[in-house]
């Protein structure tokens, strides 16, 4: 029986290349155990994994956890939105969403704000036109529309969407920063 264990370590700094002030600094390990049995000491040195191929796969590894850290990375995330049978334009607007026509559904969630008399619903319309928004790229605007869904209409839901939305902003305007733009 044989055990062997291997630590890869991989460190990364950036510098702002004007002033050499430190901008980003990562540093992790990754553990590898490998086991083996064999009848000969041989054939479990043969058996376990090589302390070479340990640091390969741990560079690999470490070197995917840090990408993301600088280089723009496509996540996806699951939002929900508000249907319901009343009032029928809700419903309505679903199959727009469901056709990925997001303006066609935001033009009636616009009427439902403008028209309904009910808060609740103006609150549920608005916090579906903030993701309309977000969805657009138009992320000042989902903003906009997650806090009137807050706070005009008392969107309870809308509260934590806020924040999310204004996390995506702020990362946006980084990455954008990064890119040059």
């Amino acid at each position: 029986m044989g055990h062997r264990k291997t630590t890869a370590t991989a460190g990364w700094r950036i510098y702002h290349n004007k002033d050499g002030q430190i901008l980003d600094e990562f540093k992790n390990s990754q553990t590898f155990d490998s086991d083996a049995e064999a009848k000969t000491n041989e054939d479990v040195r043969l058996r376990l994994i090589t302390q070479r191929q340990a640091v390969i796969d741990g560079g690999y590894t470490l070197g995917e956890m840090y990408a993301p850290r600088i280089s723009p990375t496509w996540v996806w995330v699951h939002r929900n939105y508000y249907t319901g049978k009343k009032p029928h334009e809700l419903k309505k607007a679903k199959s727009y969403v469901i056709t990925n026509d997001w303006k066609g559904a935001a033009e009636i969630w616009q009427g439902v704000v403008i028209n309904n008399p009910d808060l609740k619903i103006k609150g549920k319309a608005a916090y579906n036109l903030a993701l309309a928004n977000e969805v657009q790229g138009n992320l000042d605007s989902a903003i906009e529309w997650c806090r009137k869904s807050a706070n005009e209409f008392g969107n309870k839901k809308a509260r934590s969407y806020v924040k999310i939305l204004e996390d995506r902003l702020a990362n946006q305007k980084r990455l954008d920063s990064q890119m040059g733009k």
